[in-house]
Formats: structure tokens, C-alpha cells, sequence
């Protein structure tokens, strides 16, 4: 009984691992060391307010990196960009 266990919590534990979201950051002004100083920066802001980091890409620490100017990519890549730099549909540049 305890093996069967064993095997459906493996089993669980596999499947969630495999549906983990995954992202990548970019800035187009950054490098490793700036990246390791706005992620610190955000994760310390965010623990000091009393939320939770997570995954949620709506949650306070993807906006603080947004709001430094980070995109988010996915595993599609698709790409979330800081709404201030997103261009304007029409407009002139």
C-alpha cells in the first residue's frame, strides 16, 4: 500500500512539475548584474509588503520588474512588455 502511494504522489509531484510556468526576462538595457539587482530589489519589496512572490504574472513582483522596464517571455514566446514602451497603434515614430 505505502509503495502504491509512493508511486500516485510521484506521479502527482511529475505532472505538476511539467505544467510549472516558465519565463524569461529581458531588458534592452540590461545585463546579469543589473537583472540580480532590480530582481532583488523587487523580491524585497514585495516579501516587505507581505505578499508572495509566485508565478502569477498579474501578481507584485512581475509588476515591479514590468515597472523597471523588463519584458516577460514565455514558453510560446510571447512577450509582455512595460505598457510604457508598448507603441501606439497609429502613431508616429
Amino acid at each position: 500500500m505505502k509503495r502504491v502511494a509512493f508511486i500516485a504522489g510521484l506521479i502527482l509531484i511529475t505532472g505538476c512539475a511539467q505544467n510549472a510556468p516558465s519565463f524569461s526576462w529581458h531588458h534592452p538595457e540590461g545585463g546579469e548584474y543589473l537583472f540580480a539587482y532590480d530582481q532583488t530589489q523587487c523580491s524585497e519589496q514585495v516579501t516587505a509588503s507581505g505578499a508572495a512572490l509566485g508565478t502569477d504574472v498579474n501578481g507584485p513582483f512581475f509588476q515591479c520588474m514590468l515597472d523597471r522596464g523588463y519584458y516577460l517571455i514565455n514558453q510560446d514566446r510571447i512577450v509582455r512588455a512595460p505598457s510604457s514602451t508598448l507603441p501606439q497603434v497609429g502613431s508616429a515614430r
